[in-house]
């Protein structure tokens, strides 16, 4: 099955490959170093709170290598599923006191701590897809930008992105 805008013959896309990735495991001692940083920034960015939650599933992730499409599976779950659901409990079992809810913030919070999590999901995939190695400007391997739209067709006039195409003898 061809990739769609690539020509016969050409063998990969005319775009960057940015499918998730399953990252090799990093070691323990790594990992928890990573997972103590990632504590500090997320304790700053959240609140402490979650940073202390939220360093050492960090270094879960790392150390075990989880892969990006887990981590967005999880993510798009937690935000779908988990967080309105949270909320919608926790507004049935409160009193509404008319309207005039002073702690109405405070009192809903709950449905804020997924949502956190899953903030922080999409922030690592995203950290992990933009530290991706890519091709240098100039090697066999770079993007051309060079598409034949004339014939009405997407023809790829130099394969970008796809190593050189074995010669065969005649």
């Amino acid at each position: 099955e061809e990739a769609r805008g690539t020509a016969v013959g050409a063998s990969g896309p005319p775009w960057p490959d940015f499918r998730p990735m399953a990252p090799e495991p990093m070691p323990l001692r790594r990992a928890l170093a990573w997972g103590l940083a990632a504590s500090v920034v997320l304790g700053f960015i959240f609140a402490l709170r979650a940073g202390v939650v939220l360093g050492p599933l960090v270094a879960l992730v790392l150390w075990r290598g989880l892969a990006d499409r887990l981590l967005l599976s999880v993510a798009g779950a937690i935000l779908v599923v988990v967080a309105p659901a949270v909320y919608v409990v926790r507004n049935l079992t409160l009193d509404d006191p008319g309207g005039f809810d002073t702690a109405y913030a405070t009192a809903r919070i709950w449905g804020h701590w997924p949502a956190v999590a899953a903030v922080t999901l999409l922030g690592f995939v995203l950290i992990r897809t933009l530290r991706r190695p890519r091709p240098r400007p100039g090697s066999p391997a770079a993007p051309t930008g060079k598409l034949n739209h004339g014939s009405g067709t997407a023809e790829v006039t130099e394969p970008a992105f796809a190593a050189p195409a074995p010669q065969r003898e005649s």
